[in-house]
């Protein structure tokens, strides 16, 4: 009959410290991942707001290019942007441009510009 012979190699094993240790660093990186995931999920502003932000440059540049310095009111799916265009103090040389963006009758942002008018300049 022929011998069955086995070679066993030895392979290194944790110890206890280096499996407490990897544990231990898992446990940190799950907790700060928790803890981000947590602050988006409940932030106060949604991507909506910085999303009108933008659409206020925008129009804010628009208008200054065209010089159509008039109120407007821009519909948006979740927010509402309105421009009001007014003199300044009552001095025709300034116009005050305010923008008011809303969603669900809840004001989110106010942002005032003062642009020089150039035709009543004189």
């Amino acid at each position: 009959m022929a011998e069955l012979k086995t070679h066993s190699k030895k392979i290194p094993a944790f110890t206890l410290f280096e499996s407490v240790v990897a544990i231990a660093i898992i446990s940190v990186l799950i907790g700060i991942a928790t803890i981000i995931y947590g602050n988006l999920v409940e932030a106060e502003r949604p991507i909506s707001f910085y999303q009108a932000k933008e659409e206020i440059d925008k129009y804010y540049f628009e208008m200054k290019r065209d010089k159509a310095f008039f109120s407007k009111n821009y519909d948006h799916e979740n927010y509402n942007i309105e421009q009001k265009v007014y003199f300044y103090n009552g001095n025709k040389k300034i116009y005050l441009v305010e923008y008011t963006v809303t969603s669900q009758n809840k004001k989110w942002w106010n942002e005032k510009h003062l642009i020089a008018n150039n035709q009543n300049a004189k």
